[in-house]
């Protein structure tokens, strides 16, 4: 079961790269989502322990345009190179893992964590019909669970869905709006050929050279020279704060690239 948005929801590597012999590919990280159902999931629970490590060998994560203005004040933005690119922060260096998850699992304090992992293990698909969504949970999160030795947040009780469900049900369809709208905003950008490839070199203590690449930017020329009546019209949507949020947070490299040399193994 996949989510109607798949395959322009998180930005493809090249092991994701699909081919006509293989399945639809699932979002990032889900890899049992299953509809939520009272009479097939009566006894699952939620555990309350806040874990983010099954995104710790992430180094990038989708974020929507609704989150421009809280993450460019601690990662860089910038785009992938899918045909419909997707903004996405950066969190590490190509290949490597995401330098903001601790060892237990815990985000750095006082960084903003992308709604993208804050709402799994849930999402929102399409249905058969496609016009109504259904909400899913991945059942292979180690926080799903229907032991009842357990403790954690039930999703049903007597047969009809908790709070939790709710909660996750509205954020989930906020989050699906959210991916459309930030899909319109990038089709725009590329339209007016406001992209261009992005990278950075990092050189580290022993002398090796760290190349970052593979993501494109806003060109700020080519933005400034947009015509009066796209401007307006961007203005109005509110995309031009989140062009200026994007090009500000280019900043970030400095701050990320620290953590990678940080992290660099010295030799």
């Amino acid at each position: 079961m996949t989510e109607e948005t798949t395959s322009s929801e998180e930005p493809k590597t090249e092991s994701e790269t699909e081919t006509d012999a293989k399945p639809p590919s699932l979002p990032l990280f889900y890899k049992q989502p299953v509809a939520i159902t009272s009479d097939k999931h009566a006894d699952l629970k939620l555990t309350r322990v806040l874990d983010y490590s099954f995104a710790r060998e992430r180094n990038n994560l989708p974020v929507n345009l609704a989150e421009f203005l809280f993450a460019q004040s601690c990662y860089p933005i910038v785009f992938s190179q899918d045909e419909t690119p997707v903004p996405m922060v950066m969190l590490g260096q190509s290949g490597g893992s995401n330098l903001y998850i601790d060892d237990k699992g815990a985000w750095l304090k006082d960084h903003y964590v992308p709604s993208y992992i804050r709402r799994y293990p849930f999402i929102m698909v399409s249905a058969p019909n496609q016009t109504d969504h259904l909400l899913c949970v991945d059942l292979a999160d180690k926080r799903v669970t229907d032991d009842p030795g357990t403790e954690g947040e039930a999703l049903y009780e007597d047969g009809k869905a908790t709070a939790i469900m709710d909660r996750a049900a509205d954020f989930c369809a906020k989050y699906h709006q959210e991916h459309l709208a930030s899909r319109r905003f990038c089709e725009a950008l590329k339209q007016k050929g406001l992209f261009q490839p992005g990278g950075i070199k990092l050189n580290t203590s022993s002398g090796k050279t760290i190349n970052i690449g593979g993501y494109q930017v806003i060109n700020d020329q080519a933005f400034n020279d947009l015509d009066d009546e796209t401007y307006l019209d961007w203005r109005r949507k509110g995309w031009i704060a989140a062009v200026y949020a994007h090009l500000f947070s280019i900043g970030n490299w400095r701050r990320v690239g620290n953590k990678i040399l940080e992290s660099a193994p010295s030799d």
